[in-house]
């Protein structure tokens, strides 16, 4: 019986064999030779720390895309196309990573810095003979779009991701046969690119300059390799490169791929956490169902905890940055407009201003749940099917061409949804004129409110993807989606806008981290140069 089982796991699911095997392999780090490592100094260190996570409270990006917005942070900060060499950038990008605690400190080879200074003048050469090509305005644009990618291929190199890049093809093996696109206006190529990357932002949550790499690894796949021939011509196909790029970007397929996609990531991050903690026992585990169900239902456990204590941090992250968002609007705008347009201070709306989004958001986060008892046994059913009988399988999900409505049909929907944000809106805003808020405060209200709704969704995702059963709609749902639509759309367009014009990330990024990464720098140097001077007398 062990043998006939042994034949069917390495024969019906090959990738999670291989998935098993890459964590074997990464399981035990070798760090290099004492003598070979990059040490900078702890006291700098936890002060350059201590900056970073001020700076990140202000900003609302993701936990896990942190380092590499870092790592573009920097390469906008240092580089510029005249007179600039990866030897200059390099170092100081991995010292600032080591100190703002994105890498390890004492554990990385100084080999990485000079990988890292080839990395950077591949593209400051292409760049180069980009120029030759593009006229300023165009190549500025150039610029802007491939800069993200170089900090994503840093990213790659500094940090090992053959772990993730496993989990994803092992998903996508599982995902290209349960899944048929039976929309015939769409290539295979295209169906297989728009999976692979709906993979990659469902599972991994990569974001849009780690799939713009992918893209470009795809569409220039000698460009790790490629030397100045090979750079010539990618210069002079680059707008047909960023062409393909963007038109795969933008595909229609990718949102209707993400929909279906929601019921496996589950199964996927718990077949990853088993696998991480028992590297070495993982394929005795999955040898043996029973063992398997017991480690699938204990990493399940862990993982509802985890997505509780991130969904925490989150949350609290947002509270400090709308409270100190708040205050400041409250000095430098709401005083002001009230004594401009009332001729005295409302400290009763300002006061209400101050403290509703903080505490809209803490409510928000008290009734976000993680699953149960019953979420559980469907996961692990879904991680048996997928690792014992996967060929036997029949979980067809299919993608169908959308429906067409009518004009009519359409409009008569815009009207309604139209009718339904203004109802929303005024019943909000008579409710604020009842409290005594002049215009200026229901502005300000009106955009913390949506703002809120729309991060309370982001954040509440991580607990939300852990679901495997979909909750059944009822008339609650029904009436607190009819009230809320409206808000949610509202934030999700001024989270947009704010993506671009987040002033307090602009204070930080432009007029405190320079002069203050210069300072951090030099007490570096010195601390060097005293340690020098001590070995000396010593």
């Amino acid at each position: 019986m062990a043998n006939d089982l042994d034949k069917k796991v390495y024969t019906l699911f090959l990738p999670l064999l291989e998935l098993i095997r890459v964590f074997e392999r990464t399981a035990q780090v070798q760090l290099p030779p004492e003598d070979s490592r990059v040490k900078l100094n702890n006291v700098v260190s936890k002060i350059s720390l201590f900056y970073e996570k001020l700076r990140n409270a202000v900003d609302y990006a993701d936990e896990h895309l942190l380092r590499e917005r870092a790592i573009l942070r920097n390469l906008k900060r240092t580089m510029t196309l005249h007179n600039r060499k990866g030897e200059i950038i390099a170092k100081p990008l991995v010292y600032d990573l080591i100190r703002s605690g994105y890498l390890p400190n004492d554990q990385l080879n100084e080999s990485v810095i000079i990988e890292t200074e080839k990395i950077i003048d591949r593209f400051i050469i292409l760049n180069n003979y980009i120029g030759s090509y593009k006229e300023k305005e165009e190549k500025v644009e150039i610029f802007n779009f491939l800069l993200p990618q170089l900090a994503i291929e840093i990213d790659d190199l500094l940090v090992n991701k053959d772990r993730d890049n496993a989990l994803v093809e092992c998903m996508y093996q599982v995902v290209k046969k349960d899944v048929v696109v039976t929309d015939n206006r769409y290539s295979d190529l295209d169906k297989k690119i728009q999976l692979y990357i709906a993979i990659l932002k469902s599972l991994i949550k990569a974001d849009q300059a780690r799939i713009g790499f992918y893209l470009w690894q795809l569409y220039v796949p000698h460009w790790q390799q490629a030397q100045e021939k090979e750079l010539i011509l990618i210069a002079q196909n680059i707008s047909d490169i960023i062409l393909k790029i963007k038109r795969q970007l933008e595909h229609p397929l990718n949102n209707l791929y993400i929909r279906i996609l929601r019921k496996y990531n589950v199964l996927f991050l718990v077949i990853r956490d088993i696998i991480s903690e028992y590297p070495n026992q993982a394929l005795e585990i999955w040898k043996q169902p029973a063992l398997l169900e017991e480690k699938i239902r204990q990493a399940a456990k862990k993982r509802y905890k985890i997505s509780r204590a991130k969904l925490t941090r989150s949350i609290i992250r947002s509270i400090i940055y709308l409270f100190i968002t708040k205050m400041i609007l409250a000095v430098l705008l709401e005083f002001p407009l009230d004594l401009m347009l009332e001729k005295n201070i409302n400290y009763m709306t300002i006061a209400i201003n101050v403290m509703f989004p903080p505490l809209l958001m803490f409510v928000i986060g008290l009734f976000i749940r993680v699953p149960g008892i019953k979420n559980t046994d469907k996961i692990v059913q879904g991680i048996k099917e997928i690792s014992y009988q996967f060929e036997e399988r029949n979980v067809i999900r299919k993608i169908k061409k959308p429906l067409k409505r009518s004009v009519l049909m359409t409009r008569t929907f815009k009207i309604i949804y139209s009718i339904i944000f203004f109802f929303t809106f005024s019943l909000i805003i008579y409710g604020l004129d009842k409290l005594g808020f002049n215009l200026a405060s229901m502005i300000i209200f009106i955009f913390f409110l949506s703002l809120v709704s729309f991060f309370s969704i982001r954040i509440s995702q991580s607990a939300r993807e852990l679901h495997i059963i979909e909750k059944k709609e009822n008339l609650f749902t029904f009436i607190k989606d009819f009230f809320s639509l409206p808000i949610l759309e509202a934030g999700r367009w001024l989270s947009d806008k704010l993506n671009k014009i987040n002033f307090f990330v602009v204070f930080f990024d432009f007029i405190i981290e320079a002069p203050f990464k210069v300072i951090v720098d030099s007490i570096e140097e010195w601390m060097g140069y005293v340690r020098e001077k001590k070995e000396d007398i010593y």
